[in-house]
């Protein structure tokens, strides 16, 4: 991969991998990082610049507004935001175990926050499409299998289904109209699998031999990933393996 990249949620285990990741790949990178605090450990490299965002919807539109008075041209964008549990909120095992409150972080946190981001950012990907650059910015927001409405098998984590499911169904919708209003951007909700991070630590004794993944794994796959999608590839549901997951 080459030119910017914007990286959104960036405190985040699998994000920061995929700095490394980029960092590793091509010290040329222009990395752009967005997330709740300044990640010092990146404070060293000139290719990379931080913008601090509490993810309100002001501070949003604030910050993708300069990107456009700036005439940034991204390449790539990786929407890392969301959350599984917190000292208050556990996935749910029985419909008695649901509350209103935790519905609503979980929807707010996983859904709506990186569909305002992506709200936000088509004017910025649209200037490719406008002759500023020759290529498309593929954009790349993290979902995640429980989400799937047809591959429910297992019931459970009410919440949390729920708000990737209504992730899903926001990006295939947006996905129509960017085919309209800025074609040459591709939208990939990815599935990462189970990957080592503060996300999966509670569950990790119950998931099969082999199916656990090292962060940085991840990263490196998604590059590889996204390196194989052809200009033609508009919109995917997919996994780690690059294989298709039912909406």
């Amino acid at each position: 991969m080459s030119g910017t990249a914007l990286i959104i949620g960036a405190s985040g285990t699998i994000a920061k991998a995929i700095i490394n990741a980029l960092l590793k790949e091509n010290i040329n990178h222009k990395i752009i990082l967005v997330s709740r605090n300044y990640q010092k450990e990146f404070s060293q490299y000139d290719c990379i610049e931080q913008y601090q965002s509490d993810y309100s919807d002001d501070n949003v539109t604030k910050i993708c507004s300069m990107f456009l008075q700036q005439n940034v041209i991204l390449d790539s964008i990786f929407i890392c935001n969301g959350i599984l549990h917190n000292s208050r909120i556990k996935p749910e095992k029985r419909l008695e175990d649901f509350t209103i409150d935790a519905f609503t972080q979980l929807i707010t946190a996983n859904a709506l926050v990186p569909f305002n981001w992506l709200k936000n950012l088509l004017p910025i990907v649209r200037n490719r499409a406008a002759g500023k650059s020759s290529s498309g910015c593929k954009i790349v927001i993290f979902s995640a299998r429980v989400g799937s409405i047809e591959d429910n098998h297992l019931g459970g984590w009410y919440s949390y289904r729920t708000s990737k499911a209504a992730l899903n169904m926001l990006i295939k919708t947006a996905a129509i109209e960017f085919s309209r209003r800025s074609p040459s951007t591709s939208l990939i909700a990815f599935h990462p699998g189970t990957t080592d991070s503060k996300l999966s630590k509670p569950f990790q004794r119950n998931v099969e031999p082999g199916k656990l993944f090292d962060a940085d794994w991840v990263a490196n796959r998604l590059l590889e990933i996204l390196s194989n999608l052809t200009t033609e590839t508009k919109l995917q549901f997919i996994d780690y393996k690059m294989e298709p997951i039912p909406w």
